[in-house]
Parts: C-alpha cells; structure tokens; sequence
C-alpha cells in the first residue's frame, strides 16, 4: 500500500485485519484528500461500490428468514411489469438485435441474488442489448426513482435466459427495491433498523450527513492510468434518487468488518444475532450447478 501511495496509483487507504475474531490491525495510509494534502484516517468514509451488494441480501435474508420472501417467487409478484419478460437474439458480433424471444421461465428471487436474472449492466459490453441498460447501479440512482427504474428495466430485453447465465447485472437493485416493497419503508431504512444499528455499523448508510463531509475520501484529481480528470461517482454527501442495493453505500473500514465478521460467525457479531447459521451457510455456498454457464 506504501508503495501504491508513492506510486501515485491510489491516494490512500486504510487496512483493518481479524484473526479469531478480534481487530489485530487498523492502520491508514497515504491521503484522504491528496490535492488537498489531508492524511488519511482510520474513520475516513469511503464509497463501497458493490461492497453494497451483500448488505442489501442480508436484508432480504432477514425477510426470507421471517417467510416474507422466498427463493423461488417471481420478480413479477413485486413488480408486475417484468411478468413477460422476453430475450434478445443478436448477430454473431452482438452488433445487432435481430428478434426477441419469450423468457423461459420468470426471474425469481433467487436470480436477484445470484446474478442470473438476465438484467445486466450496460458497461459490462459492447453488444446492442448492453447499449440499452444503464451504466452501473450509481448510474441509475443517479437519473431515476426506483419507479422509474423499474419501469426502464422491464421494458428491456434480457441478455440471457433466465438462470442460464452467471452475468455481473442489476440483480441487487431490483432486490433492494423489493425489501422496499414488503417493508414500506427505504432499504436505507431498513438496513439501519435491522443490520446497522444491531452491529455497531455507526457510520454506513446511503448518505453522508453534512456534518462527517470532512472525513469522506476523494479520488485522485487524475486517473492514474490515463491522466484523465476524474472524481467519485456519484457524490454521497448528496441524495440520490433511490437507494441502490447494488453500489450506493458508504461505509468505514471498522464498519464493514462488523459486517464482513457477523457473516464469518455465521449470522452473530457480538452477542447480536442477524441472521440464522444456516441461512448464512446457504448464502455462503455455491449457488451455480452445472448447467449455468459462468461469465
């Protein structure tokens, strides 16, 4: 890490190590704002991307545990719109869609959290179906409502049959949106009632209060590979339009052990339990059998 910061190739960073369930290493490196000359500090807030991803299944864990969502149940109990859902056939170079196909099955549940609903990001290719998606999950939240969001995807083709394909998508987004839908309340919401709170995880959450700016970390004013400017994407001192379950949190080092330690004790951090040994145990295994094809 040393030698990245000197490198120029990351402002900073900040390393927390466990071992038998205990802290055993929290150190900072480099810079929280290197334009700014600010040191990095074990507290400093970072955007966690899809480290996102799993909080927002814990959250649908707790409601599975609770029989308030299930494995197998249809996206479209949910949202309705995404009930026919149908899948482009292209040309060989992926330049063209020639047709659309019905879906052979519905995207469930389970496709949400596995990656395999079909629903993909856009930049993860150049075909004519990923010219139609958005970006990334903060893309999305950035431009829509969750409503809107919905709407835009179910109206797209899907780039694969449903469970056919391991394909990195918006699984988790739409996931969140339906924890959103059985609660009444935001997946920001939740989560802080049911995951956050329980585990001491004082400074996650979807927006960076006024107040604990300072600590957030900034990229470098460069992209170290190109020389081109460049800055976070998106901005979590500012709301976005949804909670997206798929790349929107923010969070600290220290939190996000308590999170990553909780599932390494199968579903208990600190005398508090989250989620129950075996669910923890399923969500852990290996979820693709052989006839998934694995991007």
């Amino acid at each position: 890490l040393n030698a990245d910061v000197a490198a120029g190739r990351i402002p900073g960073a900040v390393l927390a190590i466990a071992r038998k369930g205990r802290l055993v290493y929290l150190e900072a490196f480099g810079y929280r704002d290197k334009a700014a000359g600010v040191s990095m500090t074990t507290d400093s807030l970072f955007s966690i991307a899809s480290m996102t991803k799993p909080m927002t299944t814990v959250a649908a864990l707790t409601l599975y545990e609770q029989s308030k969502v299930l494995m197998d149940e249809p996206l479209a109990k949910y949202f309705p719109k995404f009930a026919d859902m149908r899948v482009a056939v292209m040309d060989p170079e992926g330049t063209t869609i020639l047709k659309t196909v019905p879906a052979e099955r519905t995207i469930t549940i389970q496709d949400l959290m596995r990656h395999t609903s079909g629903l993909i990001y856009g930049n993860r290719g150049t075909t004519a179906v990923h010219k139609l998606y958005p970006a990334v999950s903060t893309s999305a939240a950035t431009a829509m409502t969750g409503a809107q969001f919905t709407d835009t995807l179910a109206a797209l083709p899907l780039r694969w049959q449903p469970g056919a394909v391991w394909d990195y998508g918006f699984g988790l987004d739409l996931l969140g949106l339906v924890v959103e839908s059985i609660e009444k309340k935001s997946l920001g919401q939740y989560l802080q009632t049911h995951v956050f709170k329980p585990l001491g995880m004082v400074d996650t959450g979807f927006v960076i209060p006024s107040s604990q700016w300072m600590r957030y970390a900034k990229a470098l004013p460069n992209d170290p590979e190109t020389g081109q400017p460049q800055t976070l994407d998106p901005d979590l001192t500012q709301p976005l339009k949804f909670a997206c379950g798929g790349g929107c949190a923010h969070s600290t080092a220290s939190d996000y052990m308590r999170f990553a330690l909780m599932l390494l004790n199968k579903g208990q951090y600190g005398g508090t339990r989250i989620l129950g040994r075996k669910t923890v145990e399923y969500m852990l295994s290996n979820q693709l059998g052989p006839d998934v094809m694995n991007l």
